[in-house]
C-alpha cells in the first residue's frame, strides 16, 4: 500500500495556527495489465538472523564509557560470523533459485540477505501470485513496477527465509509531507549563527583525509556541487567538494530543497571534514535496509551518517516485520561503529486517526533505540544566544519499541515528576514504557539554504538540526582520531550518563494532539560543553533536549 513519507524540511511561507498542517497523500498506483512472463523482477530475500540477542549484549558494552570494551567494534567478518545463517541452508536457497532461473545471486556483505533477479513467471508459481505491471505518477515523474496485489507465500522456501521484498510491497511514491507552521521571529539561521551559538570557531579538522560524515537521501533528492560552493563563499569557508556521491544525483530532474539543505550544513558545520552522500535508488523508495545494506558494505565509508527522512511509526506504510527487520540493521552499524543520526520529524507527537486523535504517532527511523533522535529549537527574537522549544518538532514515545536501558532512569524520573504535577497528557495516547525521543535538538528553523542559485531563507524542520548535530559528531571523532582513538559509533549510552553537563530549556512548546484537547510540550536541555573530560578539550556546544516533556518540567 502506498503511504506517505517526508523528508523533515519545512517551507514557511505564512503564519498559521500550530495545529495547522497540510498532508500531500501519496498518489495511487495505477494497474497496468499482467507482467510479462520472461521479465525480471528483483528479489531480496530476508534471512533468519543469529545471536540477536548476543548482538544486543555486545552494543550496550561497547557503547558504555564506563566499560572496559567501550569503542572496541566489530569488523565486518566478525559480525558476519555472529549473525549469518547455516552457509548450507543458504546454499539450499541458491540451489534452488537457479533452479528457477534466477539469475544475479548475491549475498549482503554480513550473510543474512540474498538477492537474485527471477522471471515473472517463475515468481509466480514459486510464490503462488498473480504479477502485474503498475505505474505511479508524481511531481518528479513516473516510476513502473512488477508487483503483486496478493499475499505471497513462502511456504516453498527453506526456514531460514522470513520475508521477501519485491513481490508485493509498494513503497511509497513520493509524497512529501510539508508541516506549514508558524514562522518564529528571530534571525536568520546561518553556519555563522550555528558556530557562535554552539561554540565551534575552535574545532579544527586535524586529519582531512578521513572519511568522516555522510547524508542519506530518498526519493530523488538531489543537490548541486555549485550550491554548496555558493554557500562555502558566503560564509567564508575554503571550497571543498562532496567526496563521493553512492547512487544517483541529478539535480535537474530532483527535489533540492532536502540535499541542499542536508548537504550545506553538514559541510559548513565541519568545514573541511570529507563528506559523501549516500542516494538510494528511486526505485527503490524509502528503504532504509537498502541504505544500511549500502553503508555497511561500503570500505571505508564515514563513520557519522545523517538521515533527515522519516514516516509515522504507526499511520505509514511500515508493517511490524520491516521495522522489526530495520531496527537490526541500525544496531548492526552500532555495532561496526557508525553513529547514526535521525530527524524527529516535524508534526510534534503526531497522531493516529482522521477526525479525532486515537494515540500519538512519532516518526520512524528516530524511534529506533540505535540511531540518536534530534528535535528542533529556534532562537528567541529578544535574545538570539537563547534557544526555545520548537512547536512543531517531532518527540513522544514509540508504541513499537520498548524503552532501552540507557534512557530508562532519566525517562522514568520525568514521567513520575510530571505525572504527580499533572503534566503529562491522558495515558491512552501515549506508550510509557516506549522508547522516548528525541535524544538531542538544535536549532530547526529559518534556515538559509543556496539552491539552484537562488537563496531561500524560509527553511525549517528537523532535517536542519540533524546534520548540525552530525558535523558536531563528526568533528568530535576527527578529534578522537587525533589521538589514536576510534569513532565514538552509537553515542545514547554515554549522552544520557553525562547527567552533570548543561541546562535545561523550560519555554517554548512542543504540541501533542488529543481530540481537542492540545497540551503544550517543552524541552529538556542539556549542552555537552562538559564532555571534554573524557573526549577532548575545546568549546563545542550542543542542544540536547531529551524529548518532549510539559511546559512545567520538574527539575
Amino acid at each position: 500500500m502506498a503511504s506517505s513519507i517526508y523528508a523533515c524540511v519545512l517551507f514557511v511561507f505564512t503564519v498559521l495556527s500550530c495545529s495547522s498542517s497540510f498532508v500531500n497523500a501519496a498518489p495511487s498506483w495505477e494497474k497496468l495489465g499482467r507482467s510479462a512472463p520472461t521479465d525480471h523482477i528483483r528479489l531480496r530475500f530476508h534471512l533468519k538472523q543469529q545471536n540477536l540477542k548476543l548482538l544486543e549484549e555486545k552494543l550496550v558494552a561497547i557503547s558504555d564509557p564506563r566499560n572496559k570494551d567501550f569503542s572496541q567494534h566489530l569488523t565486518n567478518d566478525e559480525l558476519s560470523q555472529l549473525i549469518a545463517p547455516d552457509a548450507k541452508e543458504v546454499q539450499r536457497l541458491t540451489d534452488l533459485l537457479h533452479a528457477k532461473d534466477a539469475t544475479a545471486v548475491a549475498s549482503s556483505s554480513h550473510g543474512d540477505y540474498l538477492f537474485a533477479s527471477l522471471p515473472v513467471a517463475a515468481a509466480e508459481s514459486l510464490f503462488t501470485v498473480e504479477i502485474f505491471d503498475f505505474q505511479v505518477k508524481s511531481s518528479t515523474g513516473t516510476r513502473i513496477c512488477s508487483r503483486s496485489e496478493e499475499i505471497y507465500k513462502i511456504s516453498n522456501m527453506p526456514s531460514l527465509v522470513e520475508a521477501v521484498t519485491g513481490i508485493a510491497d509498494f513503497r511509497p511514491a513520493g509524497a512529501r509531507r510539508m508541516a506549514k507552521t508558524f514562522k518564529p521571529s528571530g534571525p536568520v539561521t546561518t553556519p555563522k549563527v550555528i558556530r557562535d551559538l554552539y561554540k565551534l570557531d575552535n574545532a579544527t579538522v586535524n586529519d582531512p583525509s578521513i572519511p568522516g560524515q555522510a547524508v542519506a537521501e530518498f526519493e530523488e533528492a538531489y543537490f548541486f556541487e555549485s550550491d554548496i560552493n555558493m554557500a562555502q563563499k558566503r560564509y567564508g569557508f575554503p571550497q571543498k567538494n562532496i567526496t563521493r556521491v553512492i547512487g544517483p544525483n541529478h539535480p535537474l530532474d530532483g527535489y533540492l530543497a532536502e540535499a541542499s539543505l542536508d548537504t550545506q550544513y553538514i559541510m559548513n558545520t565541519a568545514p573541511g571534514i570529507n563528506t559523501w552522500v549516500f542516494s538510494v535508488d528511486t526505485t527503490l523508495g524509502f528503504d532504509l535496509i537498502a541504505w544500511a545494506l549500502n553503508v555497511s558494505s561500503t570500505p571505508d565509508a564515514p563513520k557519522v551518517h545523517s538521515i533527515s527522512w522519516g514516516s509515522p511509526e504507526v499511520s505509514s506504510w511500515f508493517t511490524d516485520d520491516t521495522l522489526i527487520r530495520t531496527n537490526v540493521e541500525f544496531m548492526k552499524l552500532s555495532l561496526l561503529g557508525f553513529s547514526v543520526i535521525v530527524s524527529s520529524g516535524d508534526s510534534g507527537t503526531g497522531n493516529t486517526g482522521i477526525f479525532k486523535c486515537k494515540k500519538f504517532d512519532p516518526n520512524f527511523p528516530a524511534t529506533s533505540p540505535y540511531v540518536t533522535a534530534v528535535g528542533g529549537t529556534y532562537l528567541d527574537a529578544s535574545d538570539v544566544n537563547t534557544e526555545l522549544g520548537w512547536a512543531s518538532s517531532g518527540g513522544g514515545f514509540s508504541s513499537k519499541f520498548s524503552m532501552p536501558q540507557y534512557q530508562a532512569e532519566a525517562a522514568q524520573a520525568y514521567l513520575q515528576k510530571a505525572g504527580a504535577a499533572g503534566n503529562l497528557p491522558d495515558e491512552q495516547y501515549f506508550n510509557s514504557s516506549g522508547r522516548a525521543i528525541p535524544d538531542v535538538a538544535a536549532l530547526a528553523v529559518n534556515y538559509e539554504v543556496a539552491m539552484q542559485g537562488f537563496w531561500d531563507d524560509g527553511v525549517s524542520g528537523t532535517s536542519a538540526a540533524a546534520p548540525v548535530f552530525a558535523g558536531i559528531v563528526a568533528l568530535l571523532n576527527d578529534a578522537r582520531f587525533a589521538q589514536g582513538k576510534k569513532a565514538l559509533g552509537f553515542l545514547n549510552s554515554w549522552l544520557y550518563q553525562t547527567a552533570s553537563i548543561g541546562s535545561d530549556i523550560l519555554s517554548g512548546e512542543n504540541k501533542a494532539y488529543a481530540g481537542d484537547v492540545e497540551e503544550q510540550f517543552s524541552f529538556r536541555r542539556v549542552s555537552l560543553q562538559a564532555v571534554s573530560h573524557f573526549l577532548y578539550q575545546t568549546n563545542i556546544y550542543v542542544s540536547c533536549p531529551l524529548w518532549s516533556v510539559s511546559a512545567n518540567e520538574p527539575d
